[in-house]
């Protein structure tokens, strides 16, 4: 009875254990990944910040505001077009300068007159700083293009103005897998024209290191999903764009309806804490089987020695009062083995006076009768 007290009351602190330490892991990793997001979406927007004070600079340049202002038909307007050539050429690549319209004035790789009218950028009218990712197959890498307007000494748009930003320094900051184990990542996303989601940074798992990862929007469970649907937070049962379960925390860039998510597979997250169950479900496997044999042990040990006094009791019960019990080791039965010695010692020295009085008597009537038939 005490051994499977002790058992259960040892499943009961286990189950106890395991469920706290699971709640303090939860926490912990919840914390970290918070942490951790937080801290990258600052250095997202920092890096972003950099992009647009670069290019607004460059959009408020004496030069490219001359150009956009200077017509086709002035006589220095070559020489002009040849001097922000120059000035492109050493800037970020892809640089160009465009009317208001989207048509292409000044570019490093590309002919005036090229028509980008039908880019969004242009369709939209947008104001302010305009941000697009692609995947350049000739560069065979991902790409980052910012768009801002160009204005004149009134603040009237006269122009746009724009450079592509290689992601290498983005992803550093994306890709820092400091804290995150051996499944941890961060992932940017963005919605494409039919509202899927791109992955545009490389990821843990690619095989191909620059390919885009797209994500049907029909896929609500997932994190880059549901950030996308600006739902901002700590994700404890979801899955990730492999299907693995993940603890995930995800942030929502509003200035450039990007989209991050920080995470890590809850299989990596509870490894020690599974490791841990597993061996208590060992130990407890062991306890039971060490209680049992040690019940049947100890009823054996017990039963024994039971058995032999009430052999002894009937031995006793037919007559038989020379019969001893044995005496054993377990305390309690020696005392009742002392006990019960004693009294069948009692009942035998009882019986012997009985018989003697009883021969007495018999040979007194004896003698009487013996006088009598004198």
């Amino acid at each position: 009875m005490l051994v499977s007290l002790s058992l259960f009351f040892s499943v009961v602190l286990g189950v106890i254990f395991y469920s706290s330490s699971y709640d303090i892991i939860e926490k912990d990793t919840h914390s970290m990944l918070i942490s951790t997001a937080n801290s990258r979406e600052k250095n997202i927007e920092l890096f972003l910040d950099e992009q647009k004070e670069k290019l607004t600079l460059l959009a408020q340049e004496p030069l490219i505001i001359e150009f956009i202002k200077a017509s086709k038909q002035d006589k220095d307007y070559d020489g002009l077009y040849e001097e922000v050539l120059k000035r492109i050429k050493k800037i970020n690549k892809g640089t160009g300068i465009f009317s208001t319209e989207g048509i292409i004035l000044a570019a490093e790789n590309t002919p005036p007159g090229t028509d980008y009218s039908d880019y969004p950028y242009f369709i939209k009218k947008q104001e302010g700083f305009f941000f697009d990712t692609y995947y350049d197959k000739e560069r065979k890498s991902i790409w980052l293009g910012v768009l801002t307007q160009i204005k004149d000494e009134e603040g009237k748009n006269i122009g746009v103005i724009g450079f592509d930003i290689d992601t290498e320094k983005l992803e550093d900051i994306v890709l820092d897998k400091s804290g995150l184990g051996e499944t941890g990542e961060s992932l940017l996303g963005k919605k494409d024209e039919d509202g899927d989601i791109d992955i545009f940074t490389k990821t843990r798992f690619d095989v191909e290191d620059s390919a885009i990862h797209k994500i049907s929007k029909k896929k609500k469970d997932i994190p880059i999903v549901m950030v996308m649907d600006k739902k901002e937070g700590f994700f404890e049962d979801t899955v990730d764009y492999r299907g693995e379960k993940v603890l995930a925390a995800t942030n929502y860039i509003e200035e450039v309806d990007w989209g991050l998510v920080t995470k890590v597979d809850r299989e990596e997250a509870f490894s020690d804490l599974d490791s841990l169950r597993n061996k208590a479900v060992l130990l407890t496997i062991f306890m039971v089987f060490s209680g049992i044999i040690i019940s049947i042990f100890i009823s054996k040990s017990i039963s024994y020695p039971i058995k032999k006094i009430a052999k002894s009791v009937e031995e006793v019960s037919k007559g038989n009062f020379d019969e001893k019990i044995e005496d054993s080791s377990i305390k309690e039965i020696q005392v009742l083995v002392k006990a019960l010695n004693r009294v069948m010692k009692t009942m035998k020295l009882a019986v012997l006076e009985k018989q003697e009085k009883q021969e007495k008597k018999q040979s007194k009537n004896n003698s009487s009768k013996d006088k009598k038939i004198k």
